[in-house]
């Protein structure tokens, strides 16, 4: 088997392949771990809003009709 049939399962074949698709894969998780952090805080706001909601006292309001 010569060398030339050697391959990297990603296609890659010089250094500066690697290193651009290892600077591509930590922008992706840069970004992955930015949009958990907001649905973190998206949870979070919903969750004080409704328990907010479910401690205020409730008025009624008569039906028309």
């Amino acid at each position: 088997m010569s060398v030339a049939r050697l391959r990297s399962p990603l296609g890659l074949h010089t250094a500066a392949q690697f290193r651009t698709a290892a600077v591509e894969s930590m922008a992706v998780d840069t970004a992955d771990l930015a949009a958990a952090v907001l649905a973190l805080l998206l949870v979070l706001r919903l969750t004080r809003m409704q328990h907010r909601k479910a401690l205020s006292p409730q008025i009624l309001v008569p039906a028309l009709g």
